[in-house]
């Protein structure tokens, strides 16, 4: 068995900005000795803006940016729909749970959360340099500590 060492509530608080109704709470997070700050947002939307994005690089330089934008769009909706899938089986799962009962540790890790998805993201390293791009991605494992709010130069 994988023990997954991500911190749970953070993971609630991504899980926030999936589905039809996103909810998203800015957040600052410390990974690999970068502070990353931004707002988080759900695979498929993520998976939509880089679609979006590719695809206007593309039409910059030949505009052929429909080649490129058809198959991360078709991704989005296959990211959402396994999404979708898992949130249903894990609604089973706990359906059938007795009362008091919880999922094993195994059956919870299936639906673990494994990759942070922000947008309008700001970088902060040690060099004292800000890097701001439009999205960010990382897995959710390699944050080491965070908090609630954007972080900005003073």
């Amino acid at each position: 068995m994988v023990i997954d060492n991500s911190d749970w509530f953070l993971a609630r608080i991504l899980e926030l900005a999936e589905g039809a109704a996103p909810v998203s709470v800015a957040v600052t997070l410390t990974t690999g000795g970068l502070l990353v700050s931004g707002r988080p947002i759900g695979s498929k939307a993520y998976f939509e803006r880089v679609a979006e994005q590719l695809g206007e690089a593309q039409d910059r330089l030949d505009g052929g940016g429909e080649t490129i934008r058809e198959p991360f769009l078709g991704l989005a909706h296959v990211v959402e729909a396994d999404r979708l899938q898992e949130q249903a089986e894990r609604d089973h799962l706990i359906a059938t749970l007795g009362a008091g009962e919880q999922l094993t540790p195994e059956q919870e890790s299936r639906f673990q959360r494994q990759y942070v998805n922000l947008e309008d993201v700001s970088m902060f390293g040690a060099g004292q340099q800000i890097v701001h791009t439009q999205l960010w991605r990382g897995r959710l494992s390699a944050v080491t500590g965070w908090n609630f709010g954007l972080l900005e130069a003073s």
